[in-house]
């Protein structure tokens, strides 16, 4: 009986460690997307950050925006920018970033007001040697940027959640 439960504690334990294992940024080995987990928001303070941290400061131009029960979305236009160090090394001649936020619902019974929020970041690259704009892997400093970007807008998710 001693046995079972302590397996079933290990077996409870473990389920717990992979679920959170999960849930952190995946930018690692030659992703071509940066995806990170923001935490909580609510529906407010999404819009109200993603108007002063994506457009007003970052320069990000929404192109595509859908708030509904069960969803919050925004993808930005593809920014213009200037290629980083490692990139330039790999032959790229000109960068362009776009960032998508997507929410959903903390609970699905009843209608809450509180998102759990998902990061993605994108670049695509006009690379020297085959003169085509490609979805290019990205490079370090690439993820970098996009987790800077990230993890401002998880502290303010974080700091407008807990003034509630």
């Amino acid at each position: 009986m001693q046995k079972l439960i302590s397996l079933t504690f290990v077996v409870v334990l473990l389920t717990l460690f992979l679920g959170c294992a999960g849930s952190s940024a995946s930018s690692g080995g030659g992703s071509k997307i940066y995806r990170a987990n923001l935490g909580i928001a609510t529906f407010s303070g999404l819009r109200d950050q993603t108007q002063r941290l994506l457009v007003n400061k970052h320069h990000y131009i929404i192109q595509y925006f859908d708030e509904s029960t069960d969803r919050f979305y925004v993808e930005t236009e593809w920014k213009d920018r200037s290629p980083f160090a490692d990139e330039v090394q790999q032959g790229v001649l000109q960068a362009r970033s776009r960032v998508i936020l997507e929410g959903r619902p903390r609970i699905h019974a009843g209608r809450s007001s509180k998102l759990k929020i998902k990061f993605r970041g994108e670049n695509l690259l006009l690379f020297s040697d085959s003169g085509q704009w490609e979805r290019g892997h990205m490079s370090k400093q690439a993820r970098e940027n996009f987790k800077e970007l990230a993890n401002e807008l998880k502290h303010r998710f974080s700091t407008m959640v807990r003034e509630f």
